[in-house]
């Protein structure tokens, strides 16, 4: 497993976890709830405000990391709860993670760990 790849990632998921007050993200997500890609600093900074706004606490933990060389694999187990309802919220997210010259490009969420896999190449 790339060491440098896994640093990079867990290092995403820390500031992930701190964008509620502040963040600098620059690269492509593809949320599981979108038709589209959310594209470029702004687009991304807004959906975030967005989604955040709808959770009173969010927390989210790496479970797995799963190494492709420029693409990772990762398990996430997410809790959050609602801002009005008051209910907690827990799912464990699939992302796949494109990476380039030690930079974040590009994450997309998957329902589940065949479809990230194979998203990423490493189906078995």
């Amino acid at each position: 497993m790339s060491q440098e790849n896994v640093e990079i990632v867990r290092a995403q998921y820390d500031s992930f976890n701190r964008l509620a007050e502040a963040g600098d993200v620059d690269c492509e997500h593809w949320p599981e709830e979108e038709i589209d890609a959310i594209r470029g600093h702004e687009a991304l900074i807004g959906w975030l405000e967005r989604w955040f706004a709808a959770w009173s606490s969010f927390h989210a933990e790496i479970e797995e990391i799963i190494d492709g060389g420029e693409q990772l694999v990762v398990a996430e187990d997410t809790t959050c709860r609602g801002r009005r309802s008051g209910v907690e919220i827990r799912k464990r997210w699939y992302m796949v993670y494109e990476i380039r010259e030690g930079r974040i490009l590009r994450w997309r969420e998957y329902p589940d760990r065949d479809s990230a896999l194979e998203a990423a190449g490493l189906s078995q």
